[in-house]
């Protein structure tokens, strides 16, 4: 089947985060010269459906159970563009040009299908490479575990003003906005688990829909849809993360990011916790560290009017400093205080430590 192999490595970003042991795949005939491939994992809320094209004679309609870890495991080590898959009472078989792959059938009771999403709204639209990065340069500072839960999701507000996409672990927050066209005014929590597949290979145009506790993702390609995302969101309350955001312009000093990245790296060898002192002099910017294995200290040129000292995580800044996509930013400190990283679209903050 032309483009499956394709079609599957799309789905398989769903299969590397499932938790569940099954996959269901759904082959559905759609419009001519075409099918649709869907995979859905129910217990980690994701399911996902791909548009590809066959001829007459390729496509099998039907659902199929299919083990999640050696299906996402097949698609990784298959060295080839094309791939071939058919169906029948003895299970399913994949096979490429030099490998197959015999699966034990499975029964589909042990999945289940895609939910109600009745009610949806368009919250917004835009390039897929524009939320795909918006998403990528916020997610660092999700927190992984943490009594709140919802801190572990990716905030999206949908406002008269535009989109915003907002992660906080408590001790950092990243807040991005991104050009989009407006649709309904609106805020949805994405878990995790949901993220990182936000985005496909080869679309001209992505949708965002939200229904109560589900989003939806259309991706589009001359008009005509080539896949779609839905996702269970997480229920709670974002943190008030306008309460902790400077009151008070602060300024700061514009750095060029290659050389405080390289910086940082150096000072933070011998560091116990992360930890990095910053001090800002006439004319540079000194980065120091010291343990019991020793001392470090590097200087960086930096034309600014300010003074300031404080010492932060290392591992926050060049986390901070890599969802970065620019070559300078700016990094001044608050009265709340909190160190404030800037680029363009892209408003970081860091907690500082004691």
């Amino acid at each position: 089947m032309r483009s499956l192999a394709s079609a599957l490595r799309q789905l398989g970003r769903v299969l590397r985060k499932t938790e569940s042991k099954v996959t269901k795949l759904s082959i559905v005939a759609h419009r001519p010269g075409e099918a649709m491939l869907s995979a859905s994992d129910a217990k980690s809320g994701v399911w996902m459906s791909v548009w590809i094209p066959v001829s007459q004679h390729d496509a099998q309609v039907g659902d199929i159970a299919l083990p999640s870890e050696q299906l996402a495991a097949i698609l990784a080590t298959a060295q080839t563009p094309d791939l071939d898959l058919t169906h029948d009472e003895n299970g399913t078989t994949i096979t490429s040009a030099s490998a197959e792959w015999k699966l034990s059938p499975i029964d589909l009771s042990l999945v289940h299908g895609l939910p109600d999403t009745g009610g949806k709204k368009t919250l917004f639209s835009c390039e897929p490479a524009v939320l795909s990065a918006g998403i990528a340069s916020v997610e660092h500072a999700v927190a992984s575990e943490t009594a709140r839960f919802t801190m572990t999701g990716l905030l999206i507000e949908s406002s008269k003003t535009g989109v915003r996409l907002v992660c906080t672990d408590g001790r950092r927050l990243a807040i991005r906005e991104i050009d989009c066209v407006q649709g309904s005014v609106g805020d949805i929590l994405l878990p995790r688990a949901s993220m990182q597949v936000f985005d496909f290979e080869g679309a001209s145009e992505t949708r965002v829909e939200a229904s109560r506790n589900h989003v939806t993702v259309n991706w589009f390609k001359d008009g005509l849809p080539v896949a779609v995302l839905t996702a269970a969101l997480l229920e709670g309350k974002f943190p008030a993360y306008r309460e902790v955001l400077p009151k008070e312009p602060a300024y700061g000093c514009v750095h060029h990011i290659e050389g405080l990245v390289s910086a940082i790296k150096q000072v933070a060898c011998v560091s116990e916790l992360n930890r990095v002192d910053v001090e800002y002099l006439p004319g540079k910017v000194v980065l120091s560290s010291s343990s019991t294995h020793g001392k470090a200290q590097v200087e960086v040129a930096c034309e600014h009017e300010i003074s300031a000292k404080f010492a932060a995580n290392s591992r926050y800044l060049l986390d901070a400093l890599a969802a970065i996509d620019q070559p300078t930013a700016t990094i001044s400190l608050s009265k709340q205080p909190s160190i404030i990283i800037q680029s363009r679209d892209l408003y970081q903050l860091v907690m500082p430590l004691s």
